[in-house]
């Protein structure tokens, strides 16, 4: 009987397998995420593998790295030793990874709600976030993997054979290498375990955390790590450090707009990305924060580590600089909302009487996301079809074309070993192979002018939000006429490139 149960899952999961593949090769995308974070980890996936260790690679200095935890990187780093640097096959290798982000969303669903599983794994594969970011080079797949991972394991040790505890364990560390976030799941085991009193586990726990990230932490004290995580949460602006800290007031004014701008912004888009109005998202906004709070105080009855990390990450993800609130923050924790969704809406299903309300309620949310997956498939098509005509801006918007298009310009005719000034400096290395650095975010002229004749060329850029540029090098160039001579410009909108006369 046991095994035939078994079987049956296997033959479920590869169903739901079956859907996410096809889903992926209707949604694909070809191209790159413009945020920059994804040249960054291909750099330091580069630099591990070329014997250089952990360093910034885009930068003239080469310096070692202490912004990114190495997990990420350290993965990439394995189809570019095979395949070299390819962004196809990094592509693929998240999409992999994301194999193991669902089993897990499956295996811990069962584990929670048994036969009603395939209300939760129909509403998951039918939001289009976890499609669009399963073969992005970024991250949050992976993180999710890991920390699902752990926390499935860390159910079977309570409940199945403690062995599973040192799986937990190993997978939770790895996840705070691939986000420092994933401290907050080791936090949760701590706790959890103090409160069980399994002293044994808990102390294997913080031997195998220490003898991994302590030397980590002192690699990167000892190097004088700036710019760090806990500096950036009280930066009152992350881009000009100058600004110095925010105090109390800014605090709880800044927890009080995430939450505002999550619950009633990034947590219904998300869950339905076919609402836009202002209005609809914050009704739809309400009843999903609503049913995760009731679903919070439901299981919280139990207390597992489960609800410690949810509140830990939430705690995070309100707490940080508003300028960075995105879908990316929330994607890591929003299978883990669902869950909580889903024991509202089960103890809802008990307390009415009709008999259907899971298969309407549920269906009436497939149904308007798929509507949203079709048109989003239908685009995807679009673009992927002149893609593969030979446009490879195909899908860009066009300042993110004309910038590409220049840093292509630029690796065919501009000779080796030149620094670039740019403001995603990142781009500049992965396309050109040139190093590059950012322009300072000062308006003190003679720091700009020193920075500005630390390069060869400066790329005078039109993204739509330049008033930084215009602000901060304009006020340069206009002074100084005579430091830059134009070597080239795009069709409109118009990206400059300026060589620098020391």
């Amino acid at each position: 009987m046991k095994k035939k149960a078994q079987t049956e899952n296997k033959k479920i999961f590869f169903l739901y397998l079956g859907i996410f593949v096809l889903l992926t090769v209707l949604l694909f995308s070809p191209r790159l995420f413009v945020g920059g974070d994804n040249a960054q980890y291909i750099a330091l996936a580069e630099s591990l593998i070329s014997g250089k260790g952990y360093r910034t690679l885009y930068l003239p200095e080469e310096p070692p790295n202490t912004h990114f935890p190495p997990g990420f990187s350290l993965l990439l780093s394995i189809p570019y030793l095979v395949f070299g640097k390819n962004i196809l096959i990094f592509k693929l290798f998240v999409f992999c990874i994301s194999i193991g982000t669902l089993f897990f969303l499956y295996t811990i669903s069962r584990h929670l709600y048994q036969g009603k599983t395939k209300f939760i794994m129909a509403f998951l594969l039918s939001m289009p976030i976890f499609i669009v970011y399963n073969h992005r080079i970024l991250s949050e797949m992976p993180y999710l993997c890991f920390t699902l991972g752990a926390l499935y394991f860390f159910y079977m040790a309570e409940e199945k054979h403690a062995a599973y505890y040192y799986l937990s364990f190993g997978l939770a560390i790895f996840a705070v290498f691939i986000r420092t976030t994933g401290i907050v799941l080791i936090i949760s085991m701590i706790i959890i375990l103090l409160l069980k009193k399994r002293f044994k586990y808990l102390v294997i726990l913080l031997i195998m955390f220490g003898i991994t990230y302590v030397p980590w932490h002192m690699r990167n004290a000892a190097i004088g790590a700036s710019d760090t995580y806990f500096d950036q949460l009280f930066a009152r602006d992350v881009f000009d450090p100058s600004a110095g800290s925010i105090g109390a007031g800014d605090f709880i004014h800044r927890i009080g707009s995430n939450f505002m701008v999550y619950s009633f912004g990034f947590i219904p888009k998300t869950m339905l990305p076919l609402l836009h109005s202002r209005l609809l998202l914050g009704i739809a906004g309400a009843i999903f924060v609503g049913l995760i709070l009731s679903g919070f105080i439901i299981s919280s009855r139990k207390f597992s580590v489960l609800d410690i990390y949810l509140m830990g990450v939430v705690a995070i993800i309100l707490s940080w600089p508003r300028i960075w609130a995105s879908e990316r923050f929330l994607l890591p924790v929003l299978p883990i909302m669902i869950f909580y969704v889903f024991t509202a809406l089960f103890w809802i299903s008990r307390k009415v009487k009709f008999r259907y309300f899971m298969i309407v309620f549920v269906g009436l949310l497939i149904a308007l996301n798929s509507y949203a997956m079709g048109r989003c498939a239908h685009d995807m098509i679009t673009i992927n079809t002149r893609y593969l005509r030979g446009d490879k801006y195909a899908g860009y918007e066009s300042t993110w074309h004309q910038y590409f298009a220049l840093l292509y310009w630029i690796d065919h005719n501009i000779p080796p070993g030149r620094v670039i000034m740019s403001r995603k400096p990142e781009f500049v290395y992965l396309i050109s192979g040139h190093k590059a650095i950012i322009f300072p975010h000062t308006r003190n002229h003679y720091e700009l002018i020193n920075a500005v004749l630390q390069c060869d060329y400066v790329i005078f850029d039109a993204f739509y939000d330049k008033n930084t540029q215009e602000h901060l090098l304009t006020p340069v160039i206009k002074r100084e006429p005579d430091r830059f001579k134009m070597i080239g410009q795009t069709p409109e909108p118009t990206f400059y490139l300026l060589q620098v006369i020391k």
